[in-house]
């Protein structure tokens, strides 16, 4: 009898503990494709509106007739006039006038009146002049710049969102997105309309990302830091950007789904994820690849177990009782019988 039962008892206990361990790693991993969709979803959404507003034939139409020199010492030399400017606090200086109160410009503050998360927007003509913008950027001149070169893609216009960064300008944690504008006659690149977008926008996805006391949802970037939100004593959520554990980056790059191993010397069990794309366009393709992020969803290993655990004592207790009653029972019979 004793066998019996504790030879059931084992296998009730392997079974439950394979299956509940099974669905530990399932739900992890459906929870950070979840997430990594839904950053997706938002990142195009971003992408969508600026290609939007630089459609607009009043835009293309005006920057031909603002359009600074293509000369490019000017260009240097304007650019020089902007900085001193800039470092002055000095919005007075005829240069930043010329950007901040124009036609262009004054669509450009409908735009983030109406759509508050671009915290800073500006256009600049096809040779890589600020010609208009909501507000005083670091400097004027932008065709050096990585994000105008892709945006830009050598007339041919293109894609680009930049990975996230504190912006001094806007004094924001954010993320540049920029697309070309194209002229609706010639279908030629005139210029680039680019925008600052404040992280925040992804706190309601990695807010869902959260559950239990301490499930998670962080999203690691390809130059080894961590975006993640953290709860405020108010009950708000904040974001952070920090370096990565570079251990557990070793292990993200393995590319596992499901990951059994350490964050910051916590035992944890978790599921990475790509970032998921809504849409197919070749640019867009393109610009969420360069991005390469790894969404990941995190639970301390021994709460993410619990139900595991649970079920383990349960089923060792029921085949101790089991023990108990079949040695009372069988001294029961023995005294019986003798």
């Amino acid at each position: 009898t004793a066998l019996s039962v504790g030879t059931v008892a084992f296998v009730t206990n392997r079974t439950i503990q394979t299956e509940l361990t099974t669905g530990v790693k399932q739900n992890l991993t459906r929870v950070a494709r979840v997430t990594a969709l839904a950053i997706g979803i938002e990142l195009d959404k971003q992408v969508d509106l600026l290609r939007t507003a630089a459609l607009n034939s009043d835009l293309d139409d005006n920057l031909a007739t603002i359009s600074a020199t293509s000369d490019l010492a000017e260009l240097k030399r304007l650019d020089q006039q902007w900085r001193a400017a800039d470092a002055a606090g000095n919005d007075a200086d005829p240069l930043v006038q010329s950007v901040l109160n124009n036609t262009i410009a004054q669509e450009l503050h409908e735009l983030r009146e109406a759509f508050p998360e671009n915290v800073e927007v500006f256009v600049t003509d096809r040779y890589g002049a600020n010609v208009a913008a909501t507000n005083r950027t670091s400097d004027y001149y932008q065709a050096d710049e990585v994000w105008w070169q892709a945006a830009y893609n050598n007339g041919q216009g293109g894609v680009f969102i930049g990975q996230p960064e504190f912006d001094d300008s806007s004094q924001t944690l954010g993320m540049q997105i920029a697309v070309p504008v194209i002229d609706s006659k010639t279908g030629e690149v005139v210029g680039l309309l680019r925008t600052m977008v404040d992280l925040k926008v992804f706190t309601e996805a990695l807010e869902a990302g959260q559950f239990g006391q301490t499930g998670k949802t962080e999203i690691y970037l390809p130059d080894g830091m961590e975006l993640e939100i953290e709860r405020e004593a108010d009950g708000g959520f904040e974001l952070k950007l920090e370096e990565a554990p570079p251990d557990f980056l070793d292990v993200l790059q393995q590319g596992e789904p499901f990951l059994d191993t350490t964050h910051r010397g916590i035992l944890v069990m978790g599921g990475q994820s790509p970032l998921a794309r809504a849409e197919d366009t070749p640019e867009d393709v393109a610009a969420f690849e360069r991005l390469d992020w790894r969404v990941v969803t995190l639970q301390d290993r021994v709460e993410a177990l619990q139900a595991t655990n649970e079920a383990a004592r349960g089923a060792l207790l029921a085949g101790l009782g089991a023990l108990l009653m079949a040695g009372l029972l069988a001294v029961g019979i023995a005294q019986l019988l003798s």
